[in-house]
């Protein structure tokens, strides 16, 4: 079933969706969307795949998915107990090379960004607020300096983000071994009341502030994609104590949602994003 999944991914494979020429991001020939999502199983699988929550959901899996944005697939599929680690599975540092990584807050792992940078690559991280690099330079929305924040750590100005509401930093963290030079991209999220921060590698001149806020909401993609996938694999219906049946039956009913979706059309995509737009298969930013 492994195999029969590897080979429809890659049979399926296409480009769907382009950017306009004139758009920045015309020049990734490839956009990763990385994320997991877990899935409850039947409470006789505890022992082959236990559960991170042991009481609400004691069996259940880790699906890892690595999804191309342009074409729309994934490019791969991990299926583990959901005590496994999902940083274990992020792919590998060079496939970002001339692409673009975009991953939610649990993988701002700051060597694997560095790695991706030094190979050719780019990426738009969420991260938590715990953070604290070096500030070099702070600029406002307006592109106007913050000449004040210069040399101070993240902490020692968190204060004044409310104030300000959108911030672009070039921040760096220097470690013993690498060092990780970036931009962090900070705006207020007044549903929430606090700051959200994004960091990445898009170079400024390039890529405004409202882009790489763009950019990172095009992750939701991958969202979207679990979500329509646990509409076909309600595992929990199935009963058995045999793990080999239930990894088998969870792979194949991923495979009636990956049918699916290339049945469906493909023809009119919309983007979440105010410089997003895809009609046609094409992408305007």
């Amino acid at each position: 079933m492994r195999s029969l999944c590897a080979r429809l991914m890659s049979k399926l494979s296409g480009r769907v969706l382009n950017f306009s020429p004139d758009s920045p991001f015309s020049r990734f020939s490839h956009i990763i969307l990385h994320d997991g999502s877990s899935f409850a199983l039947k409470s006789s699988l505890r022992e082959a795949f236990p559960g991170r929550f042991s009481e609400t959901s004691p069996a259940a899996v880790e699906l890892h998915v690595s999804m191309e944005l342009l074409s729309k697939r994934p490019q791969s599929v991990t299926l583990t107990p959901d005590t496994d680690a999902e940083v274990k599975h992020l792919p590998e540092a060079s496939s970002i090379a001339g692409g673009l990584l975009l991953a939610d807050r649990m993988f701002f792992i700051k060597r694997y960004l560095a790695d991706i940078a030094r190979q050719g690559g780019h990426y738009v991280v969420k991260t938590k607020g715990t953070l604290n690099p070096v500030i070099r330079h702070a600029k406002r929305a307006d592109g106007s300096e913050i000449r004040s924040w210069r040399g101070k750590r993240l902490k020692e100005v968190s204060g004044s983000l409310r104030h300000y509401r959108q911030v672009d930093l070039e921040v760096c963290w220097e470690e013993r071994d690498y060092a990780l030079e970036a931009r962090l991209v900070v705006t207020w999220n007044r549903k929430e009341n606090r700051p959200r921060y994004l960091v990445t590698n898009l170079p400024r001149p390039e890529f405004s502030l409202e882009q790489v806020c763009d950019a990172y909401r095009l992750r939701w993609q991958v969202e979207l994609l679990f979500k329509e996938w646990k509409s076909y694999a309600n595992l929990h219906a199935f009963d058995t104590k045999n793990a080999a049946i239930a990894e088998g039956a969870h792979l194949g009913l991923h495979l009636c949602g990956l049918a699916e979706e290339v049945s469906g059309p493909c023809g009119a995509t919309a983007l979440s994003g105010s410089h997003f737009h895809a009609h046609g298969g094409h992408v305007s930013a």
